[in-house]
């Protein structure tokens, strides 16, 4: 295994507290694991406290027996802390849209509720982007505690905005690039270039080559489920000096090209919406998981070698088949489970249910899980690990299916008569 000094602040820590960079790197996975046992506890206890007894249990097993958490908890990626608060925030979102749970008469939870905001959005800006697009839907779904919601949503995307652009600039922290919003784009012109290049006048074509060099265009061919061979090209410069000529192109062929346009989108997501996708894939180029840490050599800078130990070699050897080789395939049941398209459709279902029981509190969780969900769709690659947050939700999601009263107005109006 090798990491990077400068990005690596865990390591560097342990570097200089316990001259070992491994001890540090230990220690933040030992606290990792801690935090999303946490999260998975406090789900748990919710399932309890509502008397699930079934789903309780079926929990249970889930997060104590699913291969995918026991690779996520120990996994060096932003993805994995950033799940653990978006749990806490669905669970707050649950207990924000029940009248019975008190949410709104302790002022701790709503406290707790935008602190659990920020650190989510500090470790992915899906978690922003997820609460900006359930702002509308708060007017559908909310028809009392409307104002103090969107006002509860305001003031935590306005601590996290202000955090993003006057703190981090001033600590010499640069911003991210507009070419991680140009992925699905930068896929579609490309599909159009490189399956029917006819559709490009000699005037679009130049555009087009003055955004992205031809070659990494031409490299679509090979890599349609990953967007990086474009998308990491983009001259982001020349696009922001001239938006609407740029945005002209786009729409332009989109126009001549509608179909190449949906196909683009459909492959570079597909990962994330069909629930028989085959691991690993080729077009792609990720296998289902890094289980192991790619060749340093492949990259420029310098790195730091770490010796990789494990506490329980055995146990390692066992889960690194269904994660490079993904041989949780040929298991029946259990492989839907390793999917994202499974929680796709679950997810889907969800809303349906939400509509047809006309539920919408339960309409207004949803809405977050498919917020975020949507945010992915127009991701670079489909991964498992983006999609994790919501694989950690699922009992919460069962939660909202199997129980009709919860969340039901049907039942806030006969505890009110009753009272």
């Amino acid at each position: 295994m090798f990491i990077k000094p400068d990005n690596n602040n865990e390591c560097k820590t342990g570097y200089v507290v316990f001259h070992s960079y491994e001890i540090g790197l230990g220690i933040f996975t030992l606290l990792q694991v801690l935090f999303l046992a946490y999260a998975a506890m406090k789900v748990a206890w919710f399932l309890l406290q509502k008397g699930y007894n079934r789903l309780f249990w079926f929990t249970m097993c889930f997060y104590l027996c699913f291969p995918l958490h026991y690779i996520m908890s120990v996994w060096d990626t932003k993805d994995s802390i950033f799940a653990g608060f978006f749990v806490l925030v669905s669970l707050s979102l649950i207990e924000m849209a029940d009248r019975t749970s008190g949410f709104w008469d302790n002022r701790w939870n709503l406290v707790k509720f935008v602190l659990y905001v920020v650190l989510m959005c500090m470790f992915r800006n899906n978690g922003l982007y997820a609460l900006i697009l359930l702002i509308p839907i708060c007017f559908f779904c909310f028809k009392e505690r409307r104002k103090a919601t969107i006002i509860l949503f305001m003031l935590s995307m306005l601590i996290y905005v202000s955090y993003q652009n006057i703190l981090l600039p001033s600590l010499g922290v640069k911003s991210g690039n507009i070419r991680e919003m140009m992925s699905i784009p930068c896929q579609q012109l490309a599909k159009v270039y490189v399956e029917t290049p006819e559709a490009y006048t000699d005037e679009e074509k130049e555009a087009l080559l003055e955004l992205i060099p031809e070659k990494n265009i031409m490299d679509y061919q090979y890599r349609p489920m990953i967007s990086d061979a474009t998308k990491n090209y983009l001259n982001s410069e020349v696009l922001k000096s001239d938006l609407p000529k740029y945005g002209k192109l786009y729409v332009s062929i989109g126009l001549k090209s509608p179909r190449k346009y949906i196909e683009a989108f459909l492959q570079n997501s597909c990962g994330f919406w069909y629930p028989n996708k085959s691991y690993p894939d080729e077009r792609m180029f990720h296998p289902y998981t890094e289980f192991d840490m790619a060749d340093p050599n492949l990259f420029k800078g310098d790195y730091i070698y770490l010796e990789r130990m494990s506490l329980f070699p055995q146990y390692e050897e066992i889960l690194r088949p269904f994660f490079q080789s993904a041989v949780w395939k040929k298991i029946p049941i259990v492989s839907n489970f390793f999917v994202p398209g499974t929680y796709f459709i679950v997810l889907l279902f969800g809303i349906s249910v939400s509509f047809y029981r006309k539920n919408y509190k339960q309409l207004f969780v949803f809405g977050f899980w498919g917020a975020y969900w949507f945010t992915l769709l127009i991701s670079p690659v489909a991964l498992v690990r983006y999609a994790y947050p919501v694989i950690m939700c699922l009992p919460l999601m069962l939660s909202l299916i199997t129980q009709k009263g919860l969340l039901s107005w049907k039942r806030e109006r006969k505890n009110t008569k009753n009272g």
